[in-house]
C-alpha cells in the first residue's frame, strides 16, 4: 500500500509513506519512508445553471516521514541532517501535473484511486513534538487538486457536459437596420418591394482549465511519447469549446460514383447564421429557426402561420405579397414571392486570447437581408409654369454587403474562395438591376402626381409624359467602401423624334394679314411738319420663318439630322398631299450641325402674297407606329399589322 506521484515532467515517481525503505534506494522512486499516510478526497461539482461544467477533486495526505537508516546519535547534528533530508526531499517536489495513485495493502490495484490529472497545490511541514524533537521524523502535509478519476477500466470517467471549461456565456442578439433597406423595385408608393435589413451579433466565451491529455492524444505541446503524460491546456480547452459553437466553416462532402460512397474531407461554405445544423459536422452549427430558412423542421410554433425563420427573422406572407403588373407597370397585384430568402454579409469575427487565465472568446457579427446591398431611392418634381418642361430628378445611393467563404489554408493561405465578392462588386451588380427599372420608377412617380402639381391640360395623347430617357445624369463608385451614387433627370418635354434629347422650335410671322402699307416719304425742304407721306396702296410679301433646334442624343449623332418633317407641320400644304400650297415659296433654308454636341438648328422662311389659312401653331401630335410581330410591319393605310413583303 502506498500513495505515489508521478510528475509528467519527471521520470520518477515519488512515494509518501506505505514502506519501510528508503524509496530514494529503489529505481525510479523518491519520496519519504513510513506508515500509510491519512488522506481525505473532496468532490466539488460545478455547475452553470443546468449544465454540469466539470468536477473537482481536493485530496489532502497527511503523514510522517522516517528516517530509515541508522544515523549515529554520537554524530552531533546527524540525525537532524536525515530529518532535514526528507524535508528537501517533499519540498522539491515538481508542482506541476502528475499522475496521483493510492493503491490500496497486498499490492491489489485493481480499485485504485487514480487522478491523472493532478496538481500538487501546497506542502505543509508542522513544527516537530516533543517526541521528535526535529531529528527522530518529519510530519507532512499534501494537498493536490484534480479534475478527473480513473475508472475501474482505466479510463476517465466522463462526468461533465463540457469538459475543460469552467465557465461559458453564448448570447445571440437581433436587431433592426434602421433606414437600411434592400428593394426589389424602386417604387416608394408600395411597401412590398421593401425589405428590412437585421444585424445579428453571436458572442460566446468560455473559460478552461489545464487537463490531462492520455499519451499520443493530441495537444498544445504535441503528441505524447507513449509512456509521458501530456496536457492540454486551459486556453486550449476554452477554444475548441467556442470554435464548436460558432458558426462552422467546414462541412464534409460525400459523392457517390458507380456505387460507391466516397467522403471527401472537409470542404469550406458560406459562413452564414442562418444555414441548417445537418450542414455542419459534429458537435457544430447553431440552433436557430426552422425549414423555411435551412433549420430543423421538428420545431416549429404555432403561431406565423408555422412559418419560422433564423433567429426568428420575419417571413413574408404570401397573402398580402405585391408585384408590378405587367400590362399596368405603376400597379402592383398579388402573387407568390420567395419566403423566407434571408442571407447573411458583411461577417466580422473577432477572436481574443488569455492565455493566462485559460480564456478564449469570439464575437460574431452579420448583416441579413434578402439583397447584397441596400438602396436608397429620392424623387423629386421640380416644375415651373414658365419653363418649356417639369422634370423628374432621381438619387440613388447604392451600399454593398461583403459575402466571404472561408478561406482555405492548407497550410498555405489560397486566398478567396469562389463564391465570395467583395462589397463593391455587389453593389455593382445590384445598382445594374435597379438601374434598368429606375425610369419606369420615375414616370409611375410622375403620374401618380401630376394632378396635384397643376398638370391636367392634356390636350394630345402624347402631352404631359414623362420621357424614359435620362436628361442628365451623373454616377460615382467607391469601389473600397462599395458604395455606388447615381443621379439623373427626366423631363416631361415633348418631343416627337425620339432620337432628339431637347427640342425648340419658334415662329415668326411677317405681314400675315396683309395689313402692312408700302408708303413713299418725300422730304420737303423748310417743311415744319416733315416730310410728305404717300401711300402706294399696296402691300409687301407674307413671310414665315421656322427655326428648329435640337440637342440629339450621344448615341444618334453619327448623321446630320433633317428637321424638315417638323418645319413643314407650319406650312400650309395642298388639300389631301404633302405638297405647299401654290404661290407660296421657299426663299431660304439654313442649317447648322455641330457633331460633337449633337447642336443642330434649321432655319427656313417662306413667302408669299395672297392672303392664307395658316396650321395651327402648336407642338405636333406625336404619333406613334405600333409594334407588331416578328416578320410584320403596320399597314397606315388599313391600320393593322401586315406580313412584310421583301
Amino acid at each position: 500500500m502506498a500513495i505515489q506521484f508521478k510528475p509528467r515532467s519527471s521520470d520518477d515517481t515519488y512515494v509518501f509513506g506505505g514502506m519501510d525503505t528508503d524509496p530514494n534506494s529503489l529505481d525510479d522512486t523518491v519520496g519519504v519512508a513510513g506508515p500509510f499516510p491519512r488522506y481525505t478526497i473532496g468532490r466539488e461539482i460545478m455547475r452553470q445553471d443546468s449544465i454540469v461544467l466539470n468536477q473537482k477533486y481536493t485530496i489532502s495526505i497527511t503523514g510522517v516521514a522516517l528516517i530509515t537508516t541508522a544515523a549515529s546519535m554520537l554524530v552531533e547534528g546527524k540525525r537532524q541532517e536525515q530529518v532535514q533530508k526528507l524535508m528537501k526531499q517533499l519540498l522539491d517536489n515538481d508542482a506541476r501535473f502528475g499522475l496521483l495513485e493510492i493503491v490500496p495493502y497486498g499490492g491489489l490495484s485493481g480499485q485504485k484511486l487514480s487522478f491523472p490529472d493532478a496538481r500538487l497545490l501546497s506542502i505543509n511541514l508542522p513544527e516537530a513534538d516533543e517526541a521528535s524533537a526535529g531529528v527522530q521524523n518529519q510530519g507532512y502535509t499534501v494537498s493536490f487538486e484534480a479534475n478527473q478519476l480513473y475508472s475501474g477500466t482505466g479510463e476517465v470517467e466522463q462526468k461533465e457536459d463540457i469538459y475543460g471549461v469552467s465557465d461559458v456565456q453564448e448570447s445571440w442578439d437581433v436587431s433592426v437596420n434602421d433606414n437600411a433597406y434592400g428593394l426589389e423595385y424602386p417604387d416608394l408608393k408600395s411597401t412590398a418591394y421593401q425589405y428590412r435589413t437585421f444585424n445579428v451579433n453571436h458572442t460566446i466565451s468560455a473559460t478552461g482549465f489545464d487537463t490531462y491529455v492520455p499519451a499520443g492524444a493530441e495537444s498544445s505541446e504535441g503528441a505524447g511519447d507513449g509512456t509521458a503524460q501530456t496536457v492540454k491546456r486551459g486556453w486550449e480547452n476554452a477554444r475548441d469549446f467556442v470554435e464548436g459553437r460558432s458558426v462552422d466553416t467546414l462541412k464534409s462532402v460525400t459523392s457517390v460514383v458507380d456505387g460507391v460512397s466516397t467522403t471527401t474531407g472537409s470542404h469550406p461554405r458560406d459562413m452564414n447564421p442562418l444555414i441548417k445544423n445537418t450542414d455542419y459536422t459534429a458537435g457544430k452549427g447553431v440552433v436557430v429557426g426552422g425549414a423555411k430558412a435551412g433549420g430543423n423542421d421538428g420545431v416549429r410554433p404555432a403561431g406565423n402561420n408555422s412559418k419560422v425563420t433564423a433567429l426568428d427573422l420575419p417571413v413574408e406572407d404570401t397573402a398580402t405579397d405585391t408585384f408590378p403588373d405587367p400590362g399596368s407597370p405603376c400597379s402592383p397585384v398579388a402573387g407568390a414571392k420567395p419566403e423566407g430568402k434571408w442571407n447573411s454579409y458583411n461577417l466580422v469575427r473577432q477572436k481574443t486570447y488569455d492565455i493566462s487565465s485559460g480564456g478564449y472568446s469570439i464575437n460574431e457579427s452579420w448583416v441579413v437581408g434578402h439583397f447584397a446591398a441596400t438602396h436608397t431611392i429620392e424623387f423629386s418634381f421640380n416644375g415651373d409654369v414658365s419653363a418649356e418642361f417639369n422634370t423628374v430628378d432621381v438619387s440613388v445611393t447604392v451600399n454593398g454587403f461583403e459575402n466571404v467563404m472561408t478561406p482555405v489554408y492548407d497550410g498555405v493561405y489560397k486566398g478567396r474562395l469562389e463564391g465570395s465578392k467583395t462589397k463593391y462588386q455587389n453593389a455593382l451588380t445590384s445598382f445594374k438591376i435597379l438601374q434598368g427599372r429606375i425610369a419606369q420608377a420615375a414616370s409611375c412617380f410622375y403620374d401618380d402626381n401630376k394632378v396635384r402639381w397643376g398638370i391636367t391640360d392634356v390636350t394630345n395623347a402624347g402631352d404631359h409624359l414623362l420621357r424614359s430617357f435620362s436628361r442628365s445624369y451623373s454616377e460615382a463608385h467607391n469601389e473600397l467602401d462599395g458604395v455606388i451614387t447615381f443621379n439623373t433627370s427626366y423631363d416631361d418635354t415633348k418631343v416627337c423624334n425620339a432620337s432628339v434629347l431637347d427640342e425648340s422650335i419658334s415662329l415668326s410671322y411677317n405681314n400675315t394679314d396683309g395689313g402692312n402699307q408700302i408708303i413713299v416719304l418725300h422730304p420737303i425742304i423748310a417743311r415744319a411738319d416733315g416730310p410728305i407721306i404717300q401711300d402706294m396702296s399696296t402691300t409687301n410679301e407674307r413671310t414665315l420663318s421656322v427655326t428648329v433646334d435640337w440637342v440629339m442624343l450621344k448615341d444618334k449623332r453619327a448623321d446630320k439630322p433633317d428637321g424638315m418633317d417638323t418645319v413643314e407641320f407650319y406650312v400650309p400644304k395642298q388639300a389631301g398631299t404633302t405638297t405647299i400650297v401654290e404661290h407660296m415659296y421657299r426663299r431660304s433654308k439654313t442649317e447648322s450641325w455641330n457633331p460633337k454636341n449633337g447642336q443642330y438648328n434649321l432655319t427656313v422662311e417662306y413667302v408669299w402674297a395672297e392672303a392664307l389659312t395658316l396650321p395651327a401653331a402648336s407642338v405636333p401630335e406625336c404619333t406613334t407606329t405600333p409594334a407588331c410581330p416578328l416578320g410584320q410591319i403596320w399597314d397606315p393605310v388599313t391600320e393593322s399589322c401586315i406580313t412584310e413583303i421583301l
